[in-house]
């Protein structure tokens, strides 16, 4: 009994522990997406709409690859 006690509650800790991990990573997804468009957007707002534009799409293009690197590893 103690046992099985003990088995549910460190479950229950890890599985804590999991969601407050995806909920970082989601976090930092969106910061490094928000800075990675705001860097962009200033670039191309200063004269350089290439680079400006390059930038942006290589935040977003990253964040997708990793997204959908993890909904392959499932």
């Amino acid at each position: 009994m103690v046992q099985a006690n003990y088995r549910q509650a460190e479950n229950h800790r890890v599985n804590k522990f999991i969601f407050i991990q995806q909920i970082f990573g989601q976090v930092f997804a969106l910061i490094i997406g928000l800075t990675g468009i705001g860097c962009g957007a200033w670039v191309a707002l200063n004269g350089a709409t290439w680079t400006g534009g390059l930038i942006a799409s290589v935040a977003i293009t990253g964040l997708a690859v990793v997204f959908l690197q993890g909904q392959k590893d499932e």
